[in-house]
């Protein structure tokens, strides 16, 4: 990628000199190579036809002017947010927020709102669209006012989070609405296959009994997706986490998962608990070559292995929560003992043992 070449104009004011900085700052974030020239001449604003300052200049091309009068950080963090979007953000990690614009999807936008503070992450609100029909005269005919509905409740819903933190501007991550028409799983699907992404997702839905907990769409996209998914039960809030438990089924199964699950919990300083349950006589799970590969990786990581005999995974992941302040539970999506028998567990049990606990699912 070719640096991009940034003139930022001013008078060696301190508005002058926030500008650089934090345009200096998410760039750097970013990973995103470029120039910067600094321009104090008036002469230089006048040939380059630049009308109020401070102002940016990309390329020669692209002028942003930051107001005053009140509008300073908004159109300061409108300028940066424009100049990241043309290089899809860089290397920032990606947080696709599904949005059916009920409660449950709201609560996981301000749990992803958490992650992506502590994971250097750009939001995309994102609204799969299903094209509705109406019956006319015995004519199916698409209702293209439900689309366009659907498209400006995205809009005003991502516009109102931009506005309520703009006071927040130094601390709040950028917000992109996202919208698609399509089938929901197939886009998301789709969108879970672009480097440095995940999504965040709600856990409600309707169906039969298991979904009702769950949400069907949010059980498809996390059997299938290809990056990790966050599942976020309707009443769980964002809290700083401390404790991650991830279950094991089998070492050399799991390793990459158990990788990627560490550097996770290095990235938000959280300690790392692996559990194996043991349900059957002849088990052979290699504590050892558990241990040898996070000392492989990890020189500081604090983990703990619970090795434990149960009836099922189920009782054993719960007697672990029962004990430890557990904020966040983590699978290997190919997991055979969690995807099989899990969907023929009773809801009773499910919701006594995972309602109020977030799940990340990481893909092999």
């Amino acid at each position: 990628m070719a640096p991009m070449d940034i003139k930022i104009y001013g008078t060696g004011t301190s508005g002058h000199q926030m500008v650089k900085d934090k345009l200096d700052e998410f760039l750097t974030k970013a990973g995103l190579p470029y120039h910067l020239e600094n321009i104090e001449n008036i002469s230089s604003f006048i040939s380059d036809m630049v009308h109020s300052i401070p102002a940016i200049k990309v390329d020669d091309k692209d002028l942003y002017e930051i107001k005053m009068n009140g509008r300073f950080n908004s159109s300061m963090r409108a300028a940066i947010q424009s100049i990241l979007h043309k290089s899809n953000y860089g290397n920032m990690l990606k947080i696709i927020v599904p949005t059916d614009f009920s409660d449950v999807s709201f609560n996981a936008y301000n749990y992803a709102r958490g992650l992506a503070n502590l994971l250097n992450g750009v939001l995309y609100i994102t609204h799969v669209y299903f094209p509705n029909s109406a019956n006319v005269n015995e004519t199916t005919y698409l209702d293209e006012n439900a689309e366009a509905k659907s498209k400006k409740q995205l809009d005003d819903f991502c516009a109102s989070i931009n506005q309520d933190w703009i006071g927040e501007f130094l601390k709040e991550p950028f917000v992109e609405p996202k919208f698609i028409t399509g089938f929901p799983f197939k886009e998301l699907q789709s969108l879970s296959e672009e480097p440095d992404t995940m999504i965040v997702m709600g856990s409600t839905g309707s169906g039969d009994e298991f979904k009702k907990i769950f949400g069907s769409l949010s059980l498809d996209v996390m059997k299938s997706a290809k990056c990790p998914v966050f599942v976020i039960p309707k009443d769980v809030q964002y809290h700083e986490i401390k404790e991650i438990l991830f279950c094991s089924e089998n070492v050399s199964f799991d390793a990459n998962a158990i990788i990627e699950a560490g550097k996770f919990c290095e990235k938000i300083g959280a300690k790392l608990h692996i559990a194996h349950v043991v349900t059957k006589v002849g088990d052979d799970y290699k504590v050892n070559e558990l241990e040898s590969l996070l000392s492989s990786y990890f020189r500081d990581l604090p983990f703990q292995i619970h090795f434990l005999e149960e009836k099922t995974p189920m009782l054993g992941i719960k007697h672990i929560i029962e004990l430890m302040p557990i904020g966040m539970l983590v699978f290997n999506s190919k997991h055979r003992n969690f995807f099989s028998n899990f969907l023929h567990t009773s809801v009773t049990e499910y919701a006594a043992m995972y309602t109020g606990k977030p799940m990340m699912v990481y893909h092999s």
